[in-house]
C-alpha cells in the first residue's frame, strides 16, 4: 500500500475539509461578536484566539486550504504552476 493511496487521500480530504469548516465557523463567530474567544489545542500547543488576534485563525485556515488543494491534486491529478516571486 502506497503512503498516498486513494483511501488515505480521501480520508485526509474529508478531515481537512471538516477542520476548515469548523475553524471558519469559529472565525465568523469571533469576528461577529457572538464569541469572545476560541482555543486551538493541537496536542502540542494551545492557542487562544480572540478578535484582536483573529489573524492566527485565518492563517490556520489558509494553510489548511493549501493542504486541501495538495490532497485534491494528488487524488484527482492536476498541474502545479510555480511563479517566481521577483
Amino acid at each position: 500500500m502506497a503512503v498516498f493511496d486513494n483511501t488515505w487521500l480521501d480520508a485526509r480530504i474529508t478531515a481537512t475539509a471538516a477542520l476548515i469548516e469548523a475553524y471558519e465557523t469559529e472565525a465568523l463567530a469571533i469576528s461577529s461578536g457572538l464569541k469572545e474567544s476560541y482555543t486551538l489545542d493541537t496536542g502540542q500547543t494551545r492557542i487562544t484566539v480572540t478578535r484582536s488576534n483573529l489573524s492566527v485563525l485565518r492563517n490556520m485556515i489558509s494553510g489548511l486550504e493549501e493542504r486541501l488543494t495538495q490532497y485534491h491534486t494528488r487524488r484527482y491529478g492536476g498541474v502545479t504552476h510555480i511563479v517566481p516571486g521577483f
